[in-house]
């Protein structure tokens, strides 16, 4: 519609040849749905009530949530950003103040995401471990059949938080590998733990001849 208009200064159309072509190459992807629709990503659940159970209209018709808006992300930013506050504060003491952050978010995401997920009132997950072995270990019963046992899991994955390494595990390596430190040096308990969370010797930093 407002291509082939011309600019009155100019008197060039708003979208010469070399723009229709940038254009056509958005407008093919938002056609096949990778802007409003990208593949293979859910950005519509149930809404779920407390306790985890569906919610439907008056219809009986459930009712679905949108996860199109960034309301969520910048919520979340903002938690963190509190989580921290403005105090000095140091690096070992930040990464485990941020690793409760984001066992918090998690379980409020599995609140309103996961059906039939227990309505529990803290965080203390492992809590709720010990007390469904204890239940099935006497009673025989799953006090809350849908709930997870995190701490039985043995399966550890790649995924890191907190302080980790932006190089390759073969960069690490070489670096590592090439790192030759004084036997008398002496790293700062910041410095030792900024270097010991990602796996270094010694944390890159700034290096010269």
């Amino acid at each position: 519609m407002f291509g082939p208009r011309v600019d009155p200064k100019s008197k060039k159309p708003l979208f010469n040849k070399d723009s229709w072509k940038k254009a056509n190459n958005f407008l093919r992807e938002i056609l096949r749905g990778f802007y409003s629709d990208p593949p293979g990503i859910p950005l519509y659940k149930y809404r779920v009530r407390p306790g985890g159970t569906i919610q439907n209209d008056r219809y009986g018709i459930p009712l679905l949530r949108c996860g199109r808006d960034t309301n969520n992300l910048e919520g979340e930013h903002a938690r963190m950003n509190n989580t921290a506050g403005k105090r000095n504060i140091g690096l070992e003491y930040a990464d485990h103040l941020f690793a409760e952050r984001r066992h918090r978010s998690t379980i409020q995401a599995s609140k309103k995401n996961r059906l039939r997920f227990p309505q529990i009132k803290h965080y203390d997950t492992w809590l709720i471990d010990i007390l469904q072995d204890r239940v099935e270990e006497k009673h025989d019963i799953l006090l809350y059949p849908s709930w997870i046992n995190a701490s039985a899991l043995t399966l550890r994955t790649k995924e890191k938080f907190g302080f980790v390494s932006l190089a390759s595990s073969e960069l690490q390596q070489t670096i590592n590998d090439r790192v030759q430190l004084p036997d008398n040096f002496r790293m700062t308990t910041s410095l030792k733990y900024l270097s010991e969370q990602p796996g270094y010797k010694i944390t890159p930093q700034p290096w010269g001849k």
